[in-house]
């Protein structure tokens, strides 16, 4: 089961106190999304994942903890046009604002899984347009995690998982499979190596759709 609590956060930005809620204890049963996407209970815990001031509108995963330059670059067009984007729900917004803000911190880790985040709540409203343009910025914003001599997942070989299923939910067939077959270059993990394959196979098939770590563990 999940517990969850409510809390005072003071906005690093602006000093703002405002109450949030927070999750006390979680679980997840099943098997995740090859993207990552955890399974129940967790999976429903995503709205306490981000947090927004309501006087400044600084978004982050804590508000009480700044993230670099956030104070001018609240002011910036792009992140004005985010939050305000009727396309899209509130959640995705926040995830979204958060992502630019760590993009332009340069923190491209942190800012690719918020826009992960973000394509997650469009699939949920069955915003498939909206899902593809969040996990292609996570795309560019991942590659940007290796250009800086940086680490996707710590696992040899899970990067390009994720990659490639990125690459495959979006709709980009040769990229998922360059980034199958680089993995199973990096790795010789037998379980890794199922995941890549079943990421090759489903990309061969132009199957775009979401598929379960334990549906990939089957396939041979």
């Amino acid at each position: 089961m999940t517990t969850l609590y409510s809390e005072m956060v003071t906005c690093a930005v602006c000093g703002t106190e405002s109450r949030h809620t927070a999750v006390g204890s979680t679980n997840a049963f099943g098997s995740m999304d090859m993207d990552m996407r955890p399974p129940e209970m967790k999976r429903s815990t995503m709205r306490t994942w981000i947090q927004e001031c309501p006087s400044c509108s600084y978004c982050a995963g804590d508000l009480g903890s700044l993230i670099d330059e956030a104070e001018s670059n609240l002011k910036r067009a792009d992140y004005q046009t985010m939050l305000t984007d009727a396309s899209i729900s509130q959640l995705a917004r926040r995830f979204g604002a958060s992502s630019l803000l760590n993009e332009w911190a340069q923190n491209f880790l942190e800012a690719a899984w918020d826009s992960i985040h973000a394509a997650w709540e469009c699939d949920d409203l069955n915003l498939p347009e909206k899902a593809i343009r969040f996990r292609e910025r996570a795309y560019s914003l991942f590659l940007k995690v290796l250009d800086a001599d940086q680490v996707i997942m710590q696992e040899p070989g899970t990067g390009e998982v994720l990659l490639a299923d990125i690459c495959r939910r979006t709709k980009h067939w040769q990229q998922a499979a360059d980034h199958c077959r680089d993995g199973m270059n990096k790795t010789n993990n037998d379980f890794i190596k199922k995941l890549l394959t079943a990421e090759l196979l489903w990309a061969d098939s132009k199957d775009s759709s979401c598929h379960k770590v334990q549906e990939a563990a089957g396939v041979s």
